[in-house]
C-alpha cells in the first residue's frame, strides 16, 4: 500500500503501527472478500435463473394491471411475499 493511501485511513495516532497495519489488511481483507462473494452471485446461473424469473413474473404483473384486470389470488399471494 501507498505512503498517501495509508495516510488517508483515519486511525487513531495513540495506536502502535503494528494494531495501525492489522487493521488495514482486516479492512483489505473484508473488501475483497465482499468482492468476491458479489462475483459469484453475479456470475451464478441459478441466481440469474431465478432473477430472470422473478422479472417475467413482476412483468406479466404490471402488464395486467395496466389492462385494469385485477390479479388472480395466486398473483396477490405472491406479491404479498
Amino acid at each position: 500500500m501507498s505512503p498517501s493511501a495509508s495516510q488517508a485511513v483515519p486511525l487513531p495516532k495513540g495506536w502502535s503501527r503494528h494494531v495501525r497495519s492489522s487493521i488495514i489488511h482486516a479492512v483489505s481483507m473484508a473488501t475483497i472478500a465482499f468482492t468476491h462473494a458479489l462475483a459469484r452471485v453475479a456470475n451464478d446461473p441459478d441466481a440469474q435463473i431465478r432473477a430472470q424469473e422473478e422479472i417475467d413474473r413482476l412483468q406479466r404483473e404490471v402488464d395486467l394491471l395496466r389492462e385494469g384486470a385485477p390479479p388472480s389470488p395466486a398473483q396477490a399471494a405472491l406479491s404479498a411475499e
